[in-house]
């Protein structure tokens, strides 16, 4: 599972800035069935979940995709978006300074400006999920998207190999 870094309280109260972005996620797995037809499977996020993630096996087809619609029903933000295949899971996120209460280092996942402060991610990641190491050759697709309201934007991953894929989404503020 995908899981957000540990929140100070002052991440507490970023959080509640993050409410007046209404995210609505759909996650759209397509597959085409042997007999040519489409079968989809969708999977409904909001911003108030607390975890953005979802994850399905899948297998390859001629037109087989994840495809994420986002939609901000109010005002603008910014959203990081990730797919990936579950091997890939352990490259997600980097280790902060910061330890939990049993003395393991908290993982960052979103390249936030606390992020580029704490020298996790630099100024031109901020917005997109952070990933450690290089990313060639992994399942691996980061974007960031910068909504609009009223506005529906799409990211289409193709699935060329069978695995597990997540989609993940996560609140990243505005530029520093």
């Amino acid at each position: 599972m995908l899981l957000p870094a540990r929140r100070s309280s002052r991440q507490s109260s970023r959080s509640a800035t993050f409410e007046w972005l209404l995210l609505c996620l759909t996650t759209t797995l397509c597959l085409l069935s042997h007999l040519g037809g489409v079968a989809a499977y969708q999977v409904k996020l909001d911003s108030l979940d607390p975890l953005l993630q979802t994850c399905s096996g899948m297998w390859p087809g001629s037109n087989t995709s994840v495809e994420l619609q986002l939609n901000a029903t109010s005002n603008k933000g910014t959203v990081a978006t990730i797919v990936y295949d579950y091997k890939d899971f352990a490259r997600l996120g980097k280790a902060s300074k910061e330890e939990d209460a049993f003395g393991t280092r908290t993982r960052t996942y979103v390249c936030t400006a606390p992020a580029v402060n704490a020298g996790l991610c630099s100024l031109e990641e901020q917005g997109n999920f952070l990933v450690d190491g290089d990313i060639n050759g992994t399942s691996i697709v980061r974007n960031r998207v910068d909504l609009e309201q009223g506005k529906v934007k799409s990211v289409v991953y193709p699935v060329t190999k069978m695995g597990y894929y997540c989609v993940g989404a996560g609140e990243a503020a505005e530029p520093a």
